[in-house]
């Protein structure tokens, strides 16, 4: 099971010429299997990025959003007070940003990779990261 940051989810749905080699193998690999994983905080994320402009869709944003969550190879994980404790007790040197702190929570109490270009979360090596 690995995890997709906002960013690598989008790039997944949109634009997959952007992930890495390394990000494209392990989702290939974990996308068979059903375990391919994207923290709820993430929809949040992406709606806000559509409301905002950053992010461009061709349809209204509940059938863009039907699109990028695609179950079964796409399952979103739910905020769970764990999760809030984690993101809460990550390091202060970590980034501050609460999505961020979210997911990479998520990734630790699931105990699987973080799929990240963030180069902020991939320093702070709280987490196992792929790019």
């Amino acid at each position: 099971m690995i995890l997709l940051d906002t960013q690598a989810w989008l790039y997944l749905g949109r634009a997959p010429e952007l992930l890495s080699r390394r990000a494209t193998s392990a989702i290939r690999r974990h996308e068979k299997s059903g375990g391919l994983r994207i923290a709820a905080i993430s929809v949040w994320e992406a709606v806000w990025l559509y409301r905002k402009g950053k992010v461009r869709s061709a349809g209204p944003i509940r059938a863009w959003l039907a699109d990028l969550v695609e179950p079964p190879a796409l399952q979103v994980e739910p905020l769970s007070p764990e999760i809030c404790l984690t993101a809460a007790e990550l390091p202060l040197t970590f980034p501050s940003d609460p999505a961020d702190r979210l997911i990479a929570a998520t990734a630790i109490v699931l105990r699987c990779p973080l799929v990240t270009a963030d180069e902020r979360i991939r320093a702070a090596n709280v987490v196992e990261t792929i790019w």
